[in-house]
């Protein structure tokens, strides 16, 4: 799987994780790309639902489809990334 930005025949841009399956790409942590205050953000797509984690998405639907600059991968490397609890609690109280 690569990292590509989609353009959807409806204008949403989304950066994901990408397999091709001929007909269909299949898209993993898949999250719109908006502009906010100039800054790009990323918002999980239909976070509400299944496809925040994995949505196949037909062709005909797609306008093109892109590599993005090396900074926006690691951004979205970092969005996506999981977070570890830790076991024990690293703050003690102070009595």
């Amino acid at each position: 799987m690569s990292v590509e930005v989609i353009k959807l025949t409806t204008g949403e841009e989304i950066i994901s994780e990408l397999e091709d399956k001929g007909d269909s790409v299949e898209l993993t942590n898949a999250m719109l790309v908006a502009v906010n205050d100039g800054r790009l953000v990323f918002i999980p797509y239909m976070q509400y639902t299944s496809a925040a984690k994995f949505v196949t998405i037909d062709k005909k639907h797609i306008m093109f489809i892109v590599t993005p600059v090396e900074s926006l991968i690691d951004d979205f490397e970092n969005a996506t990334a999981k977070v570890t609890k830790p076991r024990k609690s690293i703050v003690s109280s102070v009595p």
